[in-house]
């Protein structure tokens, strides 16, 4: 089925995780330039050895609410924080979006626990930023 066919069915098992509907890679991405995206993460699926960049589709161009934009551009900023493993600076971004948007699963689960993990477990110099899921 070839490797893009590979890497989507892997990309739709991990939306739970992100609590996101749709999640697409990069090449999604840059092909549909009127659509704005939210990076969710970097991640290595199982069976690749590369981290890719995730996003989930937020909406057109011109049509998505300010207070939307702004949670987006906080968490680019928090997802900058993460990578350079700044867990106390990247805490408090996750907490003025957790104020922002309550129910949201990737700032009240899935990047809580993870900060919680890397803080017990640091990744070290030669981390790339990446998340590696073991299952499909």
């Amino acid at each position: 089925m070839g490797d893009a066919v590979n890497l989507a069915s892997r990309l739709e098992g991990i939306t739970k995780e992100y609590g996101a509907d749709i999640i697409v890679g990069e090449g999604t991405k840059d092909a549909v330039p009127e659509v704005v995206f939210r990076e969710l993460d970097r991640v290595r699926v199982k069976g690749k050895d590369e981290a890719v960049a995730i996003f989930e589709p937020i909406g057109l161009q011109g049509s998505i609410e300010k207070s939307r934009l702004e949670e987006v551009k906080l968490y680019t900023q928090f997802l900058r924080l993460y990578r350079a493993q700044d867990w106390d600076q990247a805490e408090l971004q996750l907490f003025n979006l957790q104020k922002m948007v309550p129910d949201d699963v990737l700032y009240n689960h899935t990047f809580v626990e993870r900060i919680s993990y890397l803080r017990a477990n640091p990744p070290g110099q030669g981390w790339d930023g990446a998340f590696t899921f073991k299952t499909k």
